[in-house]
């Protein structure tokens, strides 16, 4: 088996929306827009990424730097990011994850994970890969 397509999933903070902020190959993001039933994107933590040297380090960037071995993998990255001040401290309790944040995350994993299948199957019988 291979890995054709990475959904890294993360959380800077205890709820909201997961946002998708980082992606690699393009068609990852079309397919989570498509499929996701609470789809959020934002372009702005790749530019600081990028333009202002922030530094982030999630598990979706050893996938995604071709100088690793196992990189220049297609996907995206996403994020809860509401309350992320509480983010490991002592405040950082399940108390304070809020109603209705890990249903919709998980919702949106398993419809995009699903669209995810759909479109490496396709990509293979055209012969295109990831």
């Amino acid at each position: 088996h291979t890995v054709g397509v990475v959904y890294n999933v993360e959380a800077t903070g205890t709820g909201g929306p997961d946002v998708l902020f980082r992606e690699a190959g393009g068609w990852p993001a079309q397919a989570y827009m498509r499929a996701a039933p609470y789809p959020v994107a934002t372009a702005s933590i790749r530019d600081l990424v990028r333009f202002a040297n922030l530094p982030v380090d999630t598990d979706f960037s050893v996938f995604k730097d071709p100088s690793e071995a196992h990189g220049n993998l297609p996907g995206v990255d996403a994020a809860s990011m509401l309350d992320g001040y509480s983010y490991h401290t002592a405040a950082d309790r399940p108390a304070r994850i809020r109603r209705g944040s890990v249903q919709a995350y998980g919702e949106n994993v398993l419809a995009v994970t699903a669209e995810f299948a759909r479109e490496m199957a396709a990509r293979s019988r055209r012969g295109g890969g990831g």
